[in-house]
């Protein structure tokens, strides 16, 4: 191949564009004809299909939609954390009321 290509390089410039334009049409026909052979094909594979949309809802619809999902997504992550917040201030009050000995835990339960 590198002497093929050495003995093109000593060859005039117009012939070099005549071999090139001729290997570029060459691949471009090769390149179309298995295009067309799998576009013709009868096997049934099918390469990718669109799946019919549902016209019914404007994207700025999807968009409020999807952004309300989300907002409601954070609320109830917020009340989460809050409730988790909230057990922990509760832990604290047990915590210091046993400290305290108000509060005694016994294996039978708690006593006051």
């Amino acid at each position: 191949m590198y002497k093929t290509i050495s003995k093109l390089r000593e060859k005039p410039e117009s012939h070099r564009k005549r071999v090139a334009m001729g290997l570029s049409l060459s691949l471009t026909a090769v390149i179309f004809m298995i295009w067309v052979s799998v576009q013709t094909s009868g096997s049934g594979v099918v390469v990718a299909k669109e799946e019919p949309r549902d016209r019914g809802e404007s994207p700025i619809a999807v968009l409020r939609s999807s952004v309300a999902q989300a907002y409601e997504s954070f609320r109830g992550f917020l009340s989460e954390t809050e409730e988790a917040i909230n057990l922990q201030v509760e832990y604290e009050k047990i915590r210091d009321q046993v400290e305290k000995g108000e509060i005694k835990i016994t294996p039978e339960g708690i006593e006051r």
